[in-house]
């Protein structure tokens, strides 16, 4: 089973520092299916809770973050923010997000095959 993700306090950005402690809902979301997408990000269960000091300062109305895994361990989280207007996320951009969210931890596992 794979560990589990985990913001240590300070590592993610700054008004964010709570990490995992400040926001569990996110973290447990993210962890059961290794993505959230959030069109209403300030009212999702498992994102409202960034509503406050992160959403409204940064006109974030949507949000679509996936994690970055290296070989099986998670690594980081792509962040997709839709600032201005709120966002149903497409197909395509759950699958373009999927993919880039791969080869970032292809680079980070060292990994270059093209045919991937």
């Amino acid at each position: 089973m794979p560990e589990p993700v985990r913001c240590p306090a300070g590592a993610a950005q700054p008004r964010h520092r709570d990490g995992a402690r400040g926001l569990p809902d996110y973290f447990r979301a993210l962890g059961n299916g290794s993505r959230v997408v959030a069109p209403d990000a300030r009212t999702h269960p498992a994102t409202r809770g960034f509503t406050e000091s992160y959403f409204e300062p940064n006109d974030v109305h949507s949000l679509l973050d996936m994690i970055v895994a290296a070989g099986n361990a998670p690594v980081g989280i792509l962040c997709c923010e839709q600032c201005g207007a709120g966002r149903e996320w497409t197909a395509a951009d759950l699958s373009y997000a999927q993919a880039i969210a791969v080869l970032i931890g292809d680079v980070l596992t060292g990994r270059t095959d093209p045919g991937i």
